[in-house]
């Protein structure tokens, strides 16, 4: 399955897609991750806002969306 973790939409259908065919997601690890390598002075607002999105922004969109079962479950 293919997810843009950098859109809501995109991992509010991965997740539907993963509970109905699977069942409820027990363990997350975000592990999705880049670097652009570059001196700050050299980094276009683009590239720090990709930035954001897949290392910072996914881990929002990802847990917000499995939290509640996995607590319910005590995980």
């Amino acid at each position: 399955m293919v997810c843009n973790i950098q859109d809501s939409f995109s991992v509010r259908e991965c997740i539907n897609y993963i509970n109905i065919n699977f069942g409820s997601i027990d363990i997350l690890i975000n592990n999705a991750g880049i670097a652009k390598n570059k001196l700050l002075f050299n980094t276009t607002l683009s590239e720090w806002n990709e930035s954001l999105l897949t290392n910072l922004t996914s881990v929002f969109l990802l847990s917000k969306l499995v939290l509640r079962n996995m607590i319910k479950k005590k995980w």
